[in-house]
């Protein structure tokens, strides 16, 4: 059986700061040396994970977005 998260590929990164407790820190790191990656990395795919198994969050950006496009196009749909 293979992790959910594989290893990471390369691009371009932006910086992120945020707090965890001990505990999750401490699986982080775990995690991060099972698939031989870093925290960052770990991160990252998780938070993919989440956003793309959340049917709710996906409709809200879809909303969203179809907002955004219409409001620069001059005109806002409801």
């Amino acid at each position: 059986m293979k992790p959910r998260i594989q290893p990471q590929a390369k691009g371009k990164l932006l910086t992120c700061t945020f707090r965890i407790d001990s505990k999750t820190q401490k699986e982080l790191s775990a995690y991060a040396e099972f698939i031989s990656s870093d925290r960052s990395h770990v991160i990252r795919e998780a938070l993919r994970l989440l956003f793309q198994g959340d049917r709710i969050f996906q409709l809200h950006l879809r909303e969203r977005n179809q907002i955004e496009r219409a409001s620069q196009a001059g005109s806002i749909v409801f």
